[in-house]
C-alpha cells in the first residue's frame, strides 16, 4: 500500500523499521508520530542501491545503530551513525544495560567536551571504560554520574541536585514474594511497586524474583517477572527454612514447611536484606540488594580522536 499508510501502521506494530524512502519523505512520515526515544522504534533508512543504511531515529535505544550496521554488513554497505557516542567511541549513558533517570543529554554533552565529570557509586558497582574526564574525585565536576539503586529523588536529596546528573540503576535488587494461589499479576506488581517506592528503591534494578517451590507455576508470579525482563526463580522449603529471619511465622511453617518464604527466598540469594516482610491481604514481599561481586576502580579509555574532515 502507500508508503505513508504503511510506515504509520508499522510504526504502531514494529521495535525496528527498515524505510526504502528517501531520508527527507521518511522524516516527514514519521515527524507526527515521535513521542519519546524511550518508547518510539528504531528506524533505519536504506537506499534503494543498498550503499548506505542510516539510523534515523531510536540509534541507542531503539537499536537502529545496531541494525544499520547488520544491514550495511548484509549488503556490503555503509552504516552512517551520526551520534556523537558512536562516533567518538564513547559508551553512551542509556547503553550501559541498566535504567536510567536524569539529564541524560546535559552529562553526556559534559562528556563529549572533555569536561571533568564526576562518579558516585553508592556501592562499587562495575562501570565499562570511560574518558579519561571521568573521575571519582573531580573537583569541580561539570556534571556527574550516580550509580545507584535508589530512586532519583532519593539520590538528590543525599546529593544535591546543582549539577547536570544521571543516576544509573545497577540490576542488584532481589525481590522474594509469596502468594494466595491464583493471585492476579495486576495486584503483586501494585504490592512490588508500592513496596519499592515506599523504601526510595529503583524498579529497574530489580533483577530477580524468588519464591518458594510449590509456586513455580504461579501464574501471577510468573507473569509478573515476564512484565519486569527479570529471572523468575523458586527454593525447597529446606533451603529457605535454613535462613534466620527478622519476622517468622509459624502459619506459613505448617502450611508450606518454612517459617519464611519472603525474607528467606532473599537471603537465599546471597543478598543483603534491605525491607523487611511487608504484605498486601497475604501477599509478602521482601526486597534485598546483591552485593557487587568485586571491588571495580574505574577503568579509562583511550584519549577521544577528533579527526577534521
Amino acid at each position: 500500500g502507500p508508503s505513508r499508510t504503511g510506515l504509520a501502521a508499522a510504526w504502531g506494530e514494529c521495535d525496528l523499521i527498515i524505510s526504502h524512502l528517501a531520508l527527507g519523505a521518511t522524516t516527514r512520515i514519521i515527524a507526527p508520530l515521535l513521542e519519546s526515544k524511550k518508547t518510539d522504534p528504531g528506524v533505519v533508512v536504506v537506499d534503494e542501491a543498498g550503499r548506505f543504511a542510516i539510523p534515523l531515529v531510536g540509534g541507542h535505544v531503539g537499536g537502529a545503530n545496531e541494525l544499520s550496521r547488520t544491514v550495511a554488513e548484509a549488503l556490503s554497505g555503509t552504516a552512517v551513525v551520526s551520534t556523537a557516542t558512536d562516533s567518538l567511541g564513547v559508551p553512551a549513558l542509556d547503553q550501559l544495560g541498566w535504567a536510567y533517570e536524569g539529564d541524560v543529554a546535559g552529562v553526556t554533552g559534559s562528556l563529549l567536551a572533555g569536561r571533568p565529570l564526576l562518579v558516585v557509586r553508592e556501592q562499587p558497582w562495575p562501570v565499562p571504560p570511560l574518558p579519561k574526564n571521568v573521575t571519582e574525585d573531580a573537583e569541580t565536576p561539570a556534571a556527574r554520574v550516580i550509580v545507584s539503586e535508589r530512586v532519583a529523588e532519593r539520590v538528590f536529596a543525599d546529593h544535591g541536585d546543582d549539577l547536570p546528573t544521571v543516576v544509573l540503576h545497577p540490576s542488584c535488587l532481589v525481590v522474594g514474594m509469596g502468594c494466595n494461589k491464583g493471585t492476579e499479576v495486576e495486584s503483586l506488581r501494585q504490592l512490588l511497586v508500592k513496596t519499592l517506592e515506599d523504601n526510595g528503591l529503583a524498579l529497574g534494578s530489580v533483577t530477580r524474583l524468588v519464591s518458594h517451590e510449590v509456586k513455580a507455576g504461579e501464574l501471577g508470579l510468573v507473569k509478573l517477572a515476564n512484565q519486569l525482563g527479570v529471572e523468575y526463580r523458586t527454593e525447597s522449603a529446606e533451603a529457605l527454612a535454613a535462613h534466620d529471619v527478622p519476622t517468622p511465622s509459624d502459619v506459613v511453617a505448617r502450611e508450606v514447611g518454612t517459617p519464611s518464604v519472603s525474607e528467606a527466598a532473599v537471603l537465599c540469594q546471597g543478598a543483603e536484606l534491605l525491607v523487611h516482610k511487608t504484605k498486601t491481604s497475604d501477599d509478602p514481599c521482601a526486597i534485598g540488594r546483591n552485593p557487587p561481586p568485586v571491588t571495580y576502580s574505574l577503568q579509562t579509555l583511550p584519549p577521544v580522536r577528533r579527526e577534521a574532515v
